[in-house]
């Protein structure tokens, strides 16, 4: 029995460290989820504007289209790359 809890201590201690870490990790993740939310907001409502960031970026190939998504999601030809149909568009109030 004595070496049943000796071997347990020896397991905790050992493991200390990794779920130290895995905390630590947990934290950073949800904060990088609540930062990309922030973001996408800022960007949507208008608050950032990331035009002249976009613009500097580089091309990149492989960008994906309307028919890789077909191929990928068998989605019928409809995709988010679709563009909206101006008369399902309602006006949004202020």
């Amino acid at each position: 029995m004595y070496e049943q809890i000796q071997i347990v201590e020896y397991i905790a201690d050992e493991t200390n460290g990794i779920d130290t870490a895995q905390e630590s990790i947990a934290k950073q993740v949800a904060f990088l989820q609540e930062y990309h939310t922030r973001l996408i907001s800022d960007v949507v409502t208008g608050k950032l504007d990331v035009r002249d960031a976009a613009a500097g970026l580089p091309d990149v190939d492989g960008v994906a289209t309307e028919d890789d998504a077909e191929e990928t999601f068998g989605t019928g030809g409809v995709s988010q790359l679709d563009e909206p149909d101006p008369a399902d568009i309602e006006e949004v109030e202020a």
